[in-house]
């Protein structure tokens, strides 16, 4: 370990000269389970500060902030106070007016803090500590600007209650937290919230609306849901049912994530540090099973939905399959189908069988055949009986590259599942599972290109540099061979799903 340390350092230092022509290192302390504690904090132009209390953030991944809440679980009266204090003396320090955040690195084992930065500004989560305090704090800030004091003493600020605000962002969770781009095709909050103020116990802040389009050029948020109550495991409870109401389809998002971190033990313990989602990665992240309901529902939601298609466009679905009433003499009609479900990464394929107008039999591989009965999709909601269990699901549907993704909301869970959309032609990069094929796995702008045609790869090599929502990727090579075609250039901007250059593999060169 020393010999490892020394290396590092000389390591440092070499690079710190090289950049800045000093070799000075700073060293830290390495806190083994931090949590990432900020304080509010507010100074007028009279020399008055006071601290609003503290929020805890140490739920994050990629750096980056998830879910956050106050105050802050398990800490003591004498440690709110001290770190409390710390922050005020920190504005008082500096001189500092108007609203700003002091982030606190807080070890676990020792229970001390460590000052990390200020933010001086109000932060993303400041509705948290609006929520428990009751006040305003961008009526605090205007009011701070006219010159007047402060609207109250540390002495007048109390804690009510607890407050949580959960981050919904356009990304893709399984492919380790990348942002993701799309059309907002349908949005939908939930029926008692409020927008931008906490008149009620859960507030919605965002700016988007259906028919949106979220792209590349700015951070991937599109929303903050926020809940408050009288103590954090009521609160807790509110999140998870306000983010089981939410309706969002067209892009993907961290939605489910969200609600998994929400009910996961640990965190409803309270045992929090920054490592949270990488200790817990498998229980917030691995795929789960589709129930045989969803699943048959899902099959019977995508007939009616190409059987109201056909009727709609008067295009041609097979053969009988465009008559809802499929009845016919000594036997009945049944088509194959099969869906993608992206959340088991499962493929499903199943026979379908049309008895009526509203009656149909679904049998999976593997499966004893469920019955659907009393199935209609009136707009975008299917109703229908599976024994004697009446379903409602709202269904919507939208293609994405080349696939057909149908999203159905049942019982507080949204179910995506996915189809290939035949087309005469091909997106670039559609076929993203061709061997050899290197596609961008996230839309963006090209900074670096760092092979040529005709250059010799390995398997895992940097072949192109992608900047997207302030951040750069790596796309690597999937296997080795030679650089054939190459369909990217730096400065150019590309979409999900493009092909970047084609690596022809080792073996077929040689065959060739």
């Amino acid at each position: 370990m020393q010999v490892a340390m020394q290396d590092a350092l000389s390591s440092a230092k070499r690079e710190a000269i090289a950049s800045f022509g000093d070799e000075r290192i700073l060293l830290e302390r390495f806190i083994q389970r931090p949590r990432h504690i900020e304080v509010q904090i507010f100074a007028d132009q009279l020399g008055n500060a006071v601290y609003l209390f503290e929020r805890d953030c140490s739920v994050q991944r990629r750096h980056q902030k998830v879910i956050e809440e106050a105050p802050a679980p398990n800490i003591s009266l004498e440690f709110r106070q001290s770190i409390g204090q710390a922050a005020v003396a920190a504005g008082l320090a500096v001189g500092y007016q108007g609203a700003g955040t002091v982030e606190f690195i807080v070890d676990t084992d020792t229970g001390e803090y460590f000052f990390m930065e200020m933010n001086t500004r109000l932060q993303v989560e400041h509705p948290v500590t609006e929520a428990i305090t009751g006040q305003d704090l961008v009526e605090w800030q205007l009011r701070v600007a006219a010159g007047q004091g402060l609207p109250l003493t540390q002495d007048q600020l109390h804690i009510q209650g607890h407050a949580f605000e959960a981050r919904l962002y356009a990304e893709s969770v399984v492919n380790n937290f990348l942002p993701a781009t799309g059309t907002v095709r349908r949005w939908q909050v939930p029926a008692n919230a409020s927008f931008f103020d906490n008149s009620s116990t859960v507030r919605i802040d965002s700016g988007v609306s259906e028919g949106d389009t979220v792209g590349v050029n700015y951070d991937p948020m599109i929303a903050k849901v926020i809940a408050r109550g009288p103590d954090r495991n009521t609160t807790l409870t509110r999140l998870h049912t306000a983010l089981s109401d939410l309706q969002v389809s067209g892009l993907p998002t961290n939605q489910e994530f969200l609600k998994r971190l929400a009910t996961h033990p640990a965190f409803i313990a309270a045992e929090l540090d920054t490592s949270f989602i990488q200790k817990h990665h498998a229980s917030l992240v691995d795929a789960q099973p589709v129930a045989q309901h969803v699943m048959a529902l899902a099959a019977v939601a995508d007939h009616l939905l190409q059987v109201r298609e056909v009727q709609k466009t008067g295009s041609s679905l097979s053969g009988a399959w465009s008559i809802l009433d499929s009845k016919r003499i000594n036997h009945v009609l049944t088509k194959p189908g099969s869906l993608e479900h992206p959340a088991s990464q499962t493929h499903l394929a199943f026979d379908l069988t049309v008895h009526g107008l509203q009656s149909f039999m679904v049998q999976a591989a593997g499966s004893e055949a469920i019955s659907v009965t009393r199935a209609v999709l009136t707009g975008d909601v299917l109703t229908a009986e599976l024994g004697d269990q009446l379903y409602r699901a709202t269904v919507s549907t939208h293609n994405y590259l080349d696939e057909q993704v149908i999203s159905m909301w049942l019982e507080g869970n949204c179910h995506e599942f996915r189809k290939a959309v035949p087309r005469k032609w091909s997106r670039l990069g559609a076929a993203a599972k061709v061997a050899g094929t290197v596609v961008s796995p996230m839309p963006g702008k090209i900074i670096q290109v760092l092979v040529q045609e005709g250059d010799t790869a390995e398997e895992g090599d940097a072949v192109v540099v992608l900047e997207a929502m302030k951040m750069e990727h790596t796309v690597r090579a999937p296997c080795a061979g030679t650089v054939t075609d190459l369909r990217c250039f730096v400065g150019a901007q590309v979409e999900d799903g493009h092909t970047l250059a084609t690596i022809e593999p080792e073996v077929a060169a040689a065959s060739a």
